[in-house]
């Protein structure tokens, strides 16, 4: 009588089986979320950094235009062009001839509407970087205009936070 061997891979299924397959999927899934919260960590920071910039580049700006200025009695004949060839506009918001926000949205600067005074204008602004915007240095600006609202004084930040609405938004900063 020949010993018949039973083969392994016959015969009643393990407990195991599916196993592997249940562990490599639980292993992919984490490291989506992994992968998704590390973009979102990277987002917030890039986003954060934007918002600096674009502080660092308004006090610069502001301070460059009120030197290139000083001797004058005015600010009569101040635009973009001026700004940009002056090199008063900072190098990392020009583009071409024009100068640009961190968000892509457009800066125009010129007189004010007494010769005294200039404007910076930064259009595109996202609502979540509106307000922080708005009241950056607010005592250094004659008046800050937020979609044609005016914040100053006690209720600055709840009048910023109010006035920012929407996808873009605008703000023109007005300097002596």
């Amino acid at each position: 009588m020949t010993s018949l061997k039973r083969n392994p891979r016959i015969g009643p299924r393990s407990s195991e089986e599916g196993w592997m397959l249940t562990e490599g999927i639980g292993s992919i899934l984490f490291y989506l979320i992994m992968i998704g919260l590390g973009a979102g960590i990277l987002y917030l920071l890039f986003s954060s950094s934007k918002v600096t910039q674009m502080e660092q580049g308004l006090s610069t700006m502001t301070m460059q235009i009120q030197g290139l200025y000083a001797g004058s009695s005015s600010y009569e004949g101040l635009n973009n062009a001026v700004a940009v060839q002056s090199g008063a506009a900072p190098g990392k918001l020009v583009s071409g001839t024009t100068i640009k926000t961190p968000w892509g949205g457009n800066i125009t600067v010129g007189t004010g509407s007494d010769s005294g005074t200039f404007t910076v204008k930064l259009e595109g602004i996202a609502k979540a970087d509106c307000s922080k915007l708005a009241v950056y240095q607010l005592n250094m600006w004659e008046s800050v205009d937020i979609n044609g609202t005016v914040v100053d004084g006690d209720t600055a930040v709840a009048d910023a936070v109010g006035a920012c609405s929407g996808k873009s938004n605008t703000i023109i900063y007005t300097s002596r």
